[in-house]
């Protein structure tokens, strides 16, 4: 049986995984509930006419996006720094560390490694799930027809 859980906590990424005194970056997936409030909040929208006829456009300011995608997929750190100075894990650092293509590209092939791993884990239960199946047809079809009768 397949056990999914609600919770979105997070996942440590350790700079060094040997070490892991060294610090880390605690994230976590972008939900599908975040991300529709992340556009909701980013994306204005106005109707123009064009040849007649009122059309929807749609505007998405990206860079905020960003930011808030980051500020939820962040959930905490331990042993950053930023420019030779501790940084606590909060709001503004978050933004901070943004202008960092270090930390954002250690961030993003984190994330990447973290949705991978994710679907491999959807993966797996999918294959349960049909592996289950198959047992059940398997096992109807040995049934003799005085078993299927109620």
């Amino acid at each position: 049986m397949a056990n999914f859980s609600s919770k979105n906590e997070g996942t440590w990424f350790w700079f060094n995984k040997a070490k892991q005194d060294q610090g880390g970056i605690c994230l976590r997936e972008l939900s599908i509930d975040q991300a529709n409030s992340i556009e909701r909040d980013t994306t204005t929208s106005k109707n123009k006419a064009i040849r007649g006829r009122m059309v929807e456009q749609k505007k998405q300011d990206t860079a905020q996006a960003f930011l808030l995608t980051m500020q939820y997929c962040i959930v905490d750190w331990e042993n950053v720094q930023l420019d030779g100075v501790d940084a606590e894990c909060n709001a503004m650092n978050k933004a901070r560390m943004m202008k960092s293509l270090d930390f954002v590209k250690f961030i993003t092939e984190a994330l990447d490694q973290l949705s991978e791993s994710n679907d491999a884990v959807a993966d797996a239960n999918d294959e349960d799930k049909l592996r289950e199946e198959e047992e059940r047809v398997k096992n109807l079809g040995s049934s003799s027809p005085g078993d299927l009768e109620q």
